[in-house]
C-alpha cells in the first residue's frame, strides 16, 4: 500500500510538472474562462472527491465502496474547450479494461458533443455515473469471461443499474433460469441466486440453491479451498464470486443428464423430463453424496453393506469419504448388519439342507 502510494504521489506530480508547462501556452482569456469553470466545480463537486482544483491540475477521487472507486486527474491545453483536455482515468480495484473503456468514451465525447464546452463538470457526471450508477462495475470482468466461455445456446444477460446478472440454460430436454443479485458492498456481500426450471425437480433445484449460497458465503469471507474434511484452510479478504457461481450452475445443468451412476452405470436423470417419476422408484433412486456426486441407491447400499468394513468407505469417482443421511455409513454398523445377513442366509441353507 506505500508503495502504491508512492507511485500515485510519484504520478500526480509528474502530471503537475506536465500541466505547469501547459500553462505557459495558454493566454490570458483562456486563464480567465477556466478560473471561472473551476470555481464552479467547487461548488458543484463535494469536497470529500475534490482532490485538486487547480489551473496546472484537477482531480477527482469518485468512491463509493472499497470496491468501487476512481481517481481522475485533468490538465488544460491551449485551445481548450475547442481542443479536448488532457485526462488519466485510474482505479486500483476495478478492472484496467474496463476503465480503459470509459476513457475511451470520454475522450470520444470530447471531440464531439462536448467540442467548444466547459467540460470540467461533464467530465466529473460521467464518471460518477459510472460509480454509482452501475451496480455490476466491481464483477464487470468475471462476467465477460462467463459470457466468452458460455455455450452457443446458453445465454447471459447483465442488467447494471439493478445489479442483475440473468442466466438461461439448456441441455437437451432440461432447462434451468437464474437470476443472481449482486449487492451494493459485492463481493464482502454475497450475492444471492435465485433458480427455477420447468423440467428439474424440486430436489435438484434445492442441490443448484444451497450449492450457489454455499460458494457466495464462503468467497465473501475469503474462504477458496477445503480440505478432504471440509475444513476451512484459508480465510482473508473477500473474494469475488460470480464467476464461480456461474460455472458451477453451467457445469451442472450441463453435465447432469449426461450424468451415471459409478457403479450401477444407470444414468441420473432420464432422457425425457416427464419419465422422472418412473426413473425415482425405489430400485432406481438416485442421491447426491457428501461430495457431491450422484449415486443410484440399491448401488451404493451394495456398496456399502459388503466388505471390507475396516474404515469408511471412499466415493469411487474423487476419493472423499462416503456420508448421506439416508444411507448407513458407519462401517461397525454395516459389518453388523451384514454379519446378521450372512447368519440368517445359513440358517435357511441349513433348513434347505434338512428338507432336501
Amino acid at each position: 500500500a506505500q508503495a502504491a502510494a508512492e507511485e500515485e504521489a510519484r504520478a500526480a506530480a509528474e502530471i503537475e510538472a506536465n500541466g505547469q508547462q501547459a500553462l505557459e501556452q495558454l493566454s490570458d482569456a483562456e486563464r480567465a474562462a477556466i478560473a471561472a469553470e473551476l470555481e464552479s466545480v467547487r461548488g458543484a463537486v463535494p469536497a470529500a472527491e475534490l482532490r485538486s482544483c487547480r489551473i496546472g491540475l484537477v482531480s477527482y477521487l469518485i468512491e463509493r465502496t472499497k470496491f468501487k472507486s476512481l481517481l481522475v486527474k485533468i490538465q488544460f491545453l491551449s485551445g481548450y474547450p475547442s481542443q479536448p483536455l488532457v485526462v488519466d482515468i485510474s482505479s486500483r480495484v476495478l478492472h484496467q479494461d474496463l476503465v480503459a473503456k470509459l476513457s475511451d468514451s470520454i475522450e470520444a465525447s470530447m471531440r464531439k458533443e462536448w467540442s467548444g464546452e466547459p467540460m470540467l463538470l461533464k467530465i466529473y457526471q460521467r464518471c460518477r455515473a459510472f460509480i454509482h450508477e452501475n451496480m455490476l462495475v466491481f464483477a464487470w470482468d468475471e462476467i465477460r469471461r462467463c459470457r466468452a466461455k458460455l455455450p452457443a445456446r446458453d445465454a447471459l444477460k447483465a442488467m447494471e443499474r439493478k445489479g442483475l446478472v440473468r442466466l438461461s440454460l439448456v441441455e437437451g430436454k432440461y432447462d434451468l433460469e437464474a437470476v443472481i443479485t449482486v449487492p451494493d458492498a459485492y463481493p464482502r456481500e454475497p450475492v444471492e441466486t435465485v433458480v427455477k426450471s420447468r423440467t428439474f425437480t424440486p430436489s435438484f433445484l434445492r442441490i443448484f440453491d444451497v450449492h450457489a449460497r454455499e460458494i457466495a458465503r464462503k468467497y465473501s469471507v475469503g474462504i477458496t479451498s477445503a480440505n478432504p474434511e471440509h475444513k476451512i484452510q484459508s480465510k482473508g479478504d473477500p473474494v469475488p464470486h460470480v464467476l464461480e457461481i456461474i460455472k458451477f450452475l453451467v457445469n451442472t445443468v450441463h453435465s447432469l443428464p449426461r450424468m451415471r451412476c459409478p457403479l450401477s452405470k444407470e444414468k441420473v436423470l432420464p432422457a425425457d423430463p416427464q419419465a422422472y417419476g418412473d426413473h425415482q422408484s425405489k430400485s432406481k433412486r438416485m442421491i447426491r453424496i457428501y461430495c457431491g456426486h450422484f449415486y443410484q441407491t440399491k448401488a451404493l447400499e451394495e456398496y456399502l453393506g459388503n466388505p471390507p468394513f475396516e474404515k469408511v468407505k471412499s466415493c469411487v469417482v474423487c476419493g472423499l469419504p462416503l456420508y448421506h443421511d439416508d444411507v448407513i455409513t458407519d462401517p461397525k454398523r454395516l459389518e453388523r448388519a451384514w454379519a446378521q445377513r450372512q447368519a440368517k442366509a445359513r440358517e435357511i441353507d441349513e433348513v434347505m439342507d434338512f428338507l432336501a
